[in-house]
């Protein structure tokens, strides 16, 4: 009995996982770099005493996390300026349904917190409002993270459901070249 109570628990939170594009629909190429849209220099000493956390890039949309490496709700504008500042994009797409992402939100919060690096910019991209950007980028199930490199090609894409700091960090510097 017990045997079944857990399978049939296994079973519905894989349920919850499943991905909503149907296979139908699933590009097998990786997307083409998207051109940035806002015109700005890449990231560089900060002028007049500007902190080096907003030089080229000021995000207007919500912050999840206010730190060197800069954590925001998903919004168009601030992932293009972000892309025109030659930022470093890490994108986490996620669900408040999903019981993976639940698990991984505060562990990707510490490591951005972490990062320390304003070359990088961070987006927690909602899944059920980003059908476009899931186009884009190949995106079937709501726990992926993707880096991209500053010409905006996939640096690293993972569905992994565990968190691993050294992996994430290890990534964002392939993404810039080493």
């Amino acid at each position: 009995m017990r045997y079944l109570a857990f399978l049939a628990l296994f079973l519905v939170l894989l349920a919850a996982c499943q991905p909503v594009m149907p296979a139908t629909e699933m590009r097998t190429t990786s997307p083409e770099p998207m051109p940035p849209s806002v015109s700005a220099e890449p990231s560089a000493p900060a002028p007049d005493g500007e902190p080096a956390l907003t030089a080229g890039f000021k995000p207007t949309g919500k912050l999840l996390v206010d730190a060197t490496t800069q954590y925001i709700e998903y919004n168009q504008a601030d992932f293009d300026a972000a892309r025109a500042a030659g930022k470093i994009v890490y994108l986490e797409f996620w669900a408040a349904w999903c019981p993976f992402c639940q698990r991984l939100e505060p562990l990707i919060r510490e490591s951005i917190a972490n990062l320390d690096d304003p070359g990088v910019v961070a987006f927690r991209v909602n899944y059920d409002n980003s059908a476009d950007l899931q186009k884009k980028y190949n995106v079937i199930y709501q726990h992926t993270h993707i880096v991209l490199k500053t010409d905006g090609s996939v640096s690293w894409k993972s569905l992994d459901t565990n968190w691993n700091d050294e992996l994430f960090r290890s990534e964002i510097q392939k993404a810039k070249g080493g």
